[in-house]
């Protein structure tokens, strides 16, 4: 075994098995090792963790480079033509070509100003970029006009990049001030920054523009928050370029939407709770666009479609959450501990709320009605049997305690309370 591979194998099992510290370690490993691109693949599995534990690792002039490039970069396999991103297997290549236009002195200069700093040196970063983003961006502008026919896919990820690197600066002080948990909407300082990098790719054009919004999206609890800042009058673009870049983040949302409830859809198995996630957010997403609908051209039968597949999909859900809970709820033993399905329960909670937007209000009402008389039947029942056995009946008895919580959260505290008051009201008469 060689050295090289004997270290490759070290350090997946390492990885494997590594806590948050360990992980730190690792990395270090790596990025000590002398040309180590070959061994990145081995973090690729890792990036979601390294992006929130921030390990310091080396500043080089590629990790300078790279870093306008990260928002939209994704992995091979997410990737697809046409799409605004760029394969993490095409960086090398990019790299290669900005390394090979720019001017010798430039390169040594940027180096030498990053030497021994790491990624924890914020102003050493940001003061290469500003150096190197704009020449790189020209660097690649070049390169496209020289071969773009003998670049292939490439082709696509250097126009990116080029877009992302002549916006360096303010695209990387933008995405560094969103918080990094999902934007519900734009508002504040958030917002004049969005518009900020907004109108600024919109000057490059309007794909600049399109590749920007797309990507402050993905920053969102839904795509659709982007549109009032796209929309609104300080970009300067015309309205029909700005319009036609808010239909097509429509048209990528609706379609991404309808794609994750097909889906879900088609698996009887999804989590209760994923399914009550996804359904909230298609509704949430219907009620962005309703506020800028008006503005747009937006396809009402892809509307009217999504709808109706998230409703049926709610009823569906809830019709097995239903059917789930009450083989549990008629099951006495001493194994069954009936608060696990509480989670599914909250799950048809969270769907009936937004039963009424999705105009299956009376079929879930309909359905829960039924139930309801399937489940307090089924509560009366068990308390009788527990009287049979001689078991105490006090409504504070954990077992009877969780059917109870289990009624409140499916069909509300009134109809709880009211099976409390009546079986209170039997076990002081007996």
């Amino acid at each position: 075994m060689t050295g090289r591979h004997a270290l490759v194998t070290e350090l997946t099992r390492a990885l494997a098995a590594a806590d948050d510290d360990k992980l730190r370690s690792v990395v270090g490993i790596i990025d000590r090792q002398p040309g180590h691109g070959g061994l990145d693949c081995l973090i690729a599995p890792h990036r979601p963790r390294l992006a929130r534990l921030k390990p310091p690792r080396p500043l080089t002039l590629e990790r300078v480079l790279t870093l306008p490039l990260e928002p939209a970069l994704v992995a091979r396999e997410a990737w697809s033509a046409g799409a605004y991103r760029i394969p993490r297997d095409h960086l090398r290549r990019l790299h290669d070509a900005v390394r090979k236009g720019l001017d010798p002195e430039l390169t040594r200069g940027v180096a030498a100003s990053l030497e021994g700093k790491t990624t924890l040196d914020v102003a050493a970063e940001l003061a290469a970029g500003r150096r190197l983003w704009p020449a790189a961006a020209t660097v690649l502008e070049e390169a496209l006009a020289r071969g773009r026919a003998n670049l292939g896919e490439l082709a696509i990820s250097l126009r990116l990049a080029t877009h992302l690197l002549g916006l360096g600066e303010l695209l990387v002080d933008t995405f560094w001030r969103l918080p990094p948990e999902p934007l519900l909407s734009f508002s504040g300082e958030e917002r004049r920054a969005a518009i900020g990098l907004l109108g600024a790719a919109a000057e490059r054009g309007t794909e600049a523009l399109a590749l920007v919004a797309d990507l402050l999206g993905t920053r969102c609890h839904s795509p659709l928050a982007i549109l009032e800042p796209l929309l609104a009058g300080d970009i300067p673009q015309q309205a029909k370029d700005r319009r036609r870049c808010a239909d097509r983040i429509v048209e990528a949302c609706l379609e991404e939407l309808g794609g994750e409830v097909a889906t879900k859809l088609a698996d009887e198995d999804v989590p209760p709770q994923d399914a009550a996630a996804v359904v909230v957010r298609v509704m949430s997403s219907l009620e962005s666009l309703s506020d800028v609908g008006a503005r747009l051209d937006v396809d009402k039968h892809a509307l009217r479609q999504l709808t109706r597949r998230t409703a049926e999909f709610a009823e569906q859900v809830t019709r097995r959450v239903l059917k789930q809970i009450k083989q549990h709820f008629d099951d006495d033993s001493d194994s069954v501990r009936l608060h696990t399905q509480e989670t599914a329960a909250r799950a048809v909670t969270k769907m009936r709320i937004v039963a009424p937007k999705l105009v299956i209000a009376s079929k879930l009402d309909d359905l829960l009605r039924c139930a309801i008389e399937r489940y307090t039947t089924a509560f009366g029942a068990f308390l009788a049997r527990r009287r049979e056995r001689g078991e105490s009946t006090d409504l504070d008895e954990p077992a009877i305690m969780e059917r109870l919580r289990i009624i409140e959260l499916l069909f509300g505290s009134p109809v709880a309370v009211s099976l409390w008051e009546r079986h209170s009201g039997i076990r002081a008469e007996s």
